[in-house]
């Protein structure tokens, strides 16, 4: 993890604001569920899940920590929260949440569904939307990794 924030470049990545369906940490993906009827003017959040192809339904939304609320980058977000988020572009540095297996800095990651977290890419995957910027060493838990989101 690089500092303590979740975006590391906030030039490079759009604030977005929802409510979620599940409980979710900041470093996770997300992304619109345009099914639910809109609360308080805000969408509802699933967790990633892959559409059909293996392509997002939509853009995808790096959970980040509620500042506003004191809360910080390790804060866990209950279901029915209203959560904080950012769509990121090219470039755009973050920590992401990594679950997989150990790796090296320079390598590409993928995000498991239902679950939104980052592991390494074997390649087969149809999106592969970031890569590590520092090795990882303890992968048996979750961990809050530097990353850069190269798009999809």
């Amino acid at each position: 993890m690089r500092r303590n924030r979740i975006i590391l470049t906030q030039d490079r990545a759009t604030p977005v604001e929802g409510i979620l369906a599940v409980g979710a940490k900041p470093g996770q993906v997300v992304q619109v569920d345009a099914t639910v009827a809109l609360q308080g003017g805000r969408h509802t959040w699933k967790l990633y899940a892959a559409a059909s192809g293996g392509h997002p339904s939509g853009p995808l939304i790096i959970l980040t920590e509620d500042i506003m609320q004191g809360k910080t980058a390790s804060d866990a977000y209950a279901a029915g929260d209203r959560a904080q988020g950012a769509i990121p572009r090219a470039g755009c540095e973050f920590n992401g949440l990594y679950n997989g297996a150990v790796a090296a800095a320079d390598v590409p990651v993928a995000i498991t569904t239902a679950t939104g977290k980052f592991f390494t890419a074997a390649g087969t995957e149809a999106v592969i939307p970031a890569k590590t910027l520092e090795a990882v060493a303890n992968a048996t838990t979750d961990t809050l990794t530097w990353m850069q989101y190269s798009g999809y």
